[in-house]
């Protein structure tokens, strides 16, 4: 619900859900109601166990372009990485 609101007040927002995978779920958000896309947003990148490396890789992918000094990007999750490769090396 947070994530769904942010786009009704702020320009430019981009949504994205994970789990073993990331996915852009911006469009979901905007062509469905708030009711229909919640419990769909997060069947978009795939199942499994948390993986915030392979989440953050695919962040970088899909938008490290974009990102820049006036960008925030906000990570909400439960901080497990389930006995994965927490990858501190960078």
């Amino acid at each position: 619900m947070f994530l769904y609101s942010l786009e009704e007040v702020l320009p430019k927002v981009r949504s994205f859900a994970f789990s073993s995978d990331l996915g852009e779920i911006t469009a979901l958000f905007a062509r469905i109601d708030i009711d229909t896309a919640i419990p769909l947003a997060p069947s978009q990148p795939g199942s499994g166990s948390t993986d915030y490396d392979q989440a953050l890789a695919g962040l970088r992918k899909l938008c490290l372009d974009d990102i820049d000094r006036r960008t925030s990007v906000i990570i909400l999750g439960d901080a497990r990485n389930n006995y994965g490769d927490a990858r501190t090396d960078g």
